[in-house]
Protein backbone atom coordinates (compact mmCIF):
# COMPACT_ATOMS: atom_id res chain seq x y z
CA UNK A 1 0.00 0.00 0.00
CA UNK A 2 1.21 3.51 -0.55
CA UNK A 3 2.58 5.54 1.85
CA UNK A 4 0.34 8.80 2.67
CA UNK A 5 1.73 11.90 1.52
CA UNK A 6 1.59 14.00 5.40
CA UNK A 7 4.08 16.77 6.11
CA UNK A 8 6.69 14.92 7.22
CA UNK A 9 7.06 12.83 4.22
CA UNK A 10 6.13 15.96 1.69
CA UNK A 11 8.76 17.62 3.50
CA UNK A 12 6.63 20.47 4.24
CA UNK A 13 4.95 21.82 7.20
CA UNK A 14 1.64 21.53 7.42
CA UNK A 15 0.48 23.88 10.44
CA UNK A 16 2.23 26.60 7.65
CA UNK A 17 0.31 25.68 4.98
CA UNK A 18 -3.09 25.67 7.24
CA UNK A 19 -2.17 29.27 8.13
CA UNK A 20 -1.50 30.07 4.60
CA UNK A 21 -4.61 28.62 3.31
CA UNK A 22 -7.00 30.44 6.35
CA UNK A 23 -4.85 33.68 5.39
CA UNK A 24 -5.93 33.36 1.57
CA UNK A 25 -9.43 32.70 2.46
CA UNK A 26 -9.15 35.76 4.85
CA UNK A 27 -8.04 37.71 1.72
CA UNK A 28 -10.56 36.75 -0.18
CA UNK A 29 -13.30 37.59 2.54
CA UNK A 30 -12.10 41.06 2.77
CA UNK A 31 -11.91 41.83 -1.14
CA UNK A 32 -15.42 40.68 -1.85
CA UNK A 33 -17.51 41.62 0.78
CA UNK A 34 -20.48 41.36 -1.03
CA UNK A 35 -21.53 45.00 -1.11
CA UNK A 36 -19.21 47.82 -0.41
CA UNK A 37 -22.16 50.02 0.99
CA UNK A 38 -22.83 47.66 4.04
CA UNK A 39 -20.01 46.14 4.69
CA UNK A 40 -19.47 44.10 7.98
CA UNK A 41 -16.69 46.27 10.53
CA UNK A 42 -14.03 44.09 10.60
CA UNK A 43 -13.93 43.51 6.49
CA UNK A 44 -13.04 47.10 6.29
CA UNK A 45 -9.07 48.39 6.68
CA UNK A 46 -9.02 50.80 10.09
CA UNK A 47 -9.59 54.53 8.92
CA UNK A 48 -6.29 55.25 10.38
CA UNK A 49 -5.60 55.09 14.40
CA UNK A 50 -6.31 51.17 15.49
CA UNK A 51 -6.42 47.76 13.00
CA UNK A 52 -9.26 45.64 12.09
CA UNK A 53 -8.74 42.36 11.19
CA UNK A 54 -8.84 43.41 7.36
CA UNK A 55 -5.34 45.08 8.95
CA UNK A 56 -3.56 41.84 9.61
CA UNK A 57 -3.92 39.70 5.95
CA UNK A 58 -1.23 41.58 4.74
CA UNK A 59 1.43 41.35 7.58
CA UNK A 60 0.16 37.75 8.00
CA UNK A 61 1.55 37.15 4.42
CA UNK A 62 5.25 38.61 5.11
CA UNK A 63 5.21 36.50 8.52
CA UNK A 64 4.63 33.51 6.32
CA UNK A 65 7.09 35.09 3.39
CA UNK A 66 9.84 34.86 6.25
CA UNK A 67 8.99 31.50 7.67
CA UNK A 68 8.56 29.73 4.01
CA UNK A 69 12.15 31.21 2.90
CA UNK A 70 13.62 29.55 5.94
CA UNK A 71 12.27 26.48 5.09
CA UNK A 72 13.75 26.65 1.65
CA UNK A 73 16.93 28.02 1.86
CA UNK A 74 18.50 26.44 4.81
CA UNK A 75 17.65 23.09 3.05
CA UNK A 76 19.44 23.89 -0.10
CA UNK A 77 22.23 25.41 2.17
CA UNK A 78 22.56 22.12 4.09
CA UNK A 79 22.48 20.13 0.77
CA UNK A 80 25.65 22.19 -0.27
CA UNK A 81 23.78 25.01 -2.22
CA UNK A 82 26.35 28.04 -2.57
CA UNK A 83 24.89 30.94 -0.77
CA UNK A 84 26.10 33.43 -3.72
CA UNK A 85 23.66 31.53 -6.53
CA UNK A 86 20.87 31.42 -3.57
CA UNK A 87 20.78 35.16 -3.55
CA UNK A 88 21.10 35.32 -7.52
CA UNK A 89 18.03 33.09 -7.27
CA UNK A 90 15.82 35.70 -4.62
CA UNK A 91 16.58 38.29 -6.91
CA UNK A 92 16.02 37.00 -9.92
CA UNK A 93 12.41 36.04 -8.06
CA UNK A 94 11.87 39.24 -6.32
CA UNK A 95 12.07 41.03 -9.34
CA UNK A 96 9.62 39.22 -11.60
CA UNK A 97 7.24 39.63 -8.26
CA UNK A 98 7.48 43.09 -8.13
CA UNK A 99 6.71 43.50 -12.03
CA UNK A 100 4.30 41.16 -11.87
CA UNK A 101 2.93 43.78 -9.01
CA UNK A 102 3.71 46.58 -11.43
CA UNK A 103 1.66 44.70 -14.62
CA UNK A 104 -1.45 44.40 -12.14
CA UNK A 105 -1.52 47.83 -11.09
CA UNK A 106 -1.95 49.11 -14.60
CA UNK A 107 -4.14 46.24 -16.08
CA UNK A 108 -5.95 46.06 -18.62
CA UNK A 109 -4.01 49.26 -19.75
CA UNK A 110 -7.28 50.93 -20.84
CA UNK A 111 -7.90 48.41 -23.68
CA UNK A 112 -11.01 47.61 -21.87
CA UNK A 113 -13.93 50.13 -22.46
CA UNK A 114 -14.41 52.36 -19.86
CA UNK A 115 -10.79 51.80 -18.24
CA UNK A 116 -8.98 54.75 -17.82
CA UNK A 117 -4.58 54.91 -17.87
CA UNK A 118 -2.31 56.88 -17.68
CA UNK A 119 1.70 56.43 -17.35
CA UNK A 120 1.81 59.47 -15.34
CA UNK A 121 -0.52 58.47 -12.96
CA UNK A 122 0.01 54.95 -11.97
CA UNK A 123 0.61 53.64 -8.48
CA UNK A 124 4.20 52.28 -8.38
CA UNK A 125 3.90 50.77 -4.97
CA UNK A 126 1.82 47.95 -3.80
CA UNK A 127 1.29 44.66 -2.58
CA UNK A 128 3.50 42.73 -4.43
CA UNK A 129 6.16 45.11 -4.74
CA UNK A 130 6.64 45.28 -1.48
CA UNK A 131 6.26 41.60 -0.80
CA UNK A 132 9.10 41.37 -3.12
CA UNK A 133 11.29 44.10 -1.67
CA UNK A 134 10.41 42.73 1.58
CA UNK A 135 11.54 39.24 0.55
CA UNK A 136 14.87 40.40 -1.54
CA UNK A 137 16.11 41.97 1.68
CA UNK A 138 14.97 39.79 4.50
CA UNK A 139 16.86 37.10 2.02
CA UNK A 140 20.01 38.67 2.42
CA UNK A 141 19.84 39.04 5.85
CA UNK A 142 18.99 34.94 6.00
CA UNK A 143 21.89 33.99 3.41
CA UNK A 144 25.07 36.40 5.09
CA UNK A 145 23.60 36.91 9.15
CA UNK A 146 24.25 35.06 12.15
CA UNK A 147 21.18 34.36 13.94
CA UNK A 148 21.87 37.18 16.35
CA UNK A 149 22.32 39.46 13.67
CA UNK A 150 19.06 38.46 12.60
CA UNK A 151 17.46 39.54 15.64
CA UNK A 152 19.56 42.73 15.28
CA UNK A 153 18.48 43.56 11.90
CA UNK A 154 14.98 43.28 12.93
CA UNK A 155 14.99 45.80 16.29
CA UNK A 156 17.02 47.94 14.08
CA UNK A 157 14.57 48.04 11.36
CA UNK A 158 11.66 48.97 13.95
CA UNK A 159 14.14 51.45 16.32
CA UNK A 160 15.19 53.24 12.75
CA UNK A 161 11.55 53.81 11.68
CA UNK A 162 10.74 55.23 14.90
CA UNK A 163 13.00 57.32 15.69
CA UNK A 164 12.93 58.97 12.44
CA UNK A 165 9.31 59.79 11.78
CA UNK A 166 9.42 60.94 15.92
CA UNK A 167 12.46 63.11 15.12
CA UNK A 168 12.92 64.66 11.75
CA UNK A 169 11.30 67.71 11.21
CA UNK A 170 8.77 68.02 8.16
CA UNK A 171 8.60 71.23 5.75
CA UNK A 172 5.33 73.19 6.65
CA UNK A 173 4.59 70.07 9.09
CA UNK A 174 6.73 69.76 12.23
CA UNK A 175 8.37 66.88 14.17
CA UNK A 176 6.63 63.79 15.26
CA UNK A 177 3.32 64.09 13.08
CA UNK A 178 1.37 60.70 13.05
CA UNK A 179 -1.48 62.02 10.97
CA UNK A 180 -2.00 60.90 7.42
CA UNK A 181 -0.64 64.32 6.12
CA UNK A 182 2.11 65.61 8.21
CA UNK A 183 4.10 62.52 8.74
CA UNK A 184 8.11 61.97 7.60
CA UNK A 185 6.19 58.43 5.59
CA UNK A 186 3.53 61.01 3.81
CA UNK A 187 5.92 62.94 3.19
CA UNK A 188 8.47 61.28 1.70
CA UNK A 189 5.73 59.08 -0.80
CA UNK A 190 4.11 62.52 -1.83
CA UNK A 191 7.47 63.58 -2.79
CA UNK A 192 9.43 60.93 -4.40
CA UNK A 193 6.10 59.20 -5.63
CA UNK A 194 4.43 62.44 -6.20
CA UNK A 195 1.36 61.21 -8.80
CA UNK A 196 2.03 57.66 -8.30
CA UNK A 197 0.61 56.94 -4.81
CA UNK A 198 -2.66 55.25 -4.23
CA UNK A 199 -5.77 57.23 -4.86
CA UNK A 200 -7.53 55.57 -2.22
CA UNK A 201 -5.05 56.49 0.73
CA UNK A 202 -6.19 58.69 3.72
CA UNK A 203 -4.44 61.34 2.35
CA UNK A 204 -3.17 62.46 -1.36
CA UNK A 205 0.29 61.76 -2.10
CA UNK A 206 0.19 58.27 0.69
CA UNK A 207 0.73 55.14 0.18
CA UNK A 208 0.14 52.02 2.37
CA UNK A 209 2.43 50.20 0.64
CA UNK A 210 5.01 53.57 0.84
CA UNK A 211 8.71 53.56 0.92
CA UNK A 212 9.47 54.65 4.23
CA UNK A 213 6.80 52.18 6.27
CA UNK A 214 8.62 49.24 4.41
CA UNK A 215 10.92 49.32 7.18
CA UNK A 216 8.66 47.47 9.61
CA UNK A 217 7.22 45.54 6.88
CA UNK A 218 10.85 44.12 6.53
CA UNK A 219 10.78 43.22 10.42
CA UNK A 220 7.82 41.85 10.02
CA UNK A 221 9.04 39.77 7.61
CA UNK A 222 12.30 38.89 9.69
CA UNK A 223 9.21 38.27 12.34
CA UNK A 224 8.22 35.07 10.59
CA UNK A 225 12.38 33.66 10.23
CA UNK A 226 12.65 34.50 13.83
CA UNK A 227 9.32 32.29 14.43
CA UNK A 228 11.73 29.30 13.46
CA UNK A 229 14.56 29.51 15.70
CA UNK A 230 14.05 26.73 17.73
CA UNK A 231 13.37 24.77 15.03
CA UNK A 232 15.47 21.52 13.77
CA UNK A 233 15.34 23.43 10.55
CA UNK A 234 17.58 26.01 11.40
CA UNK A 235 21.49 25.28 9.95
CA UNK A 236 23.70 24.64 13.65
CA UNK A 237 26.79 25.82 11.85
CA UNK A 238 26.18 29.69 12.07
CA UNK A 239 27.85 30.96 15.60
CA UNK A 240 26.29 33.40 16.64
Amino acid sequence: MAQPITAKTSGRLLSLDVFRGATVAGMMMVNNPGTWGDIYPPFKHAAWNGWTFTDLIFPFFLWIVGVAMTFSMSKRVEQGADRNKLMLHALQRAVTILVIGLFLNGFPFGLVFGHHFSFAAMRLPGVLQRIAICYFIASIIVLYASTLWQIRWTVLFLIVYWVLIKTVPVPEYGVGILEPKGSLAWYIDSTVLSGHTWAGAPAPGFDPEGIFSTLPAIATTLFGVLGCLSSEIRWSSWAC
